[in-house]
């Protein structure tokens, strides 16, 4: 979003056309070490072994369902 609002697109119109909220632009994560730490090891499962969904990666790493999608999305 923040591209498009650089080239002087209006924040509304920039997360119109992204269909995204205008609060997107102003999230901070909550825990951004932890979720570094996780998506990598989420990403290294899923590259050896491609077949597998979000709900056999988050049993292989012991994470709760929701936590995992969040990051997976």
């Amino acid at each position: 979003m923040t591209v498009m609002t650089s080239r002087g697109l209006s924040t509304r119109a920039a997360a119109r056309g992204l269909g995204v909220s205008r609060s997107v632009e102003h999230y901070a994560l909550k825990q951004p070490g932890t979720d570094a730490k996780l998506s990598g090891r989420m990403r290294d499962l899923s590259q050896q072994f491609p077949r597998f969904g979000s709900r056999r990666v988050a049993a292989w790493l012991h994470v709760g369902d929701k936590r995992l999608w969040r990051l997976w999305c």
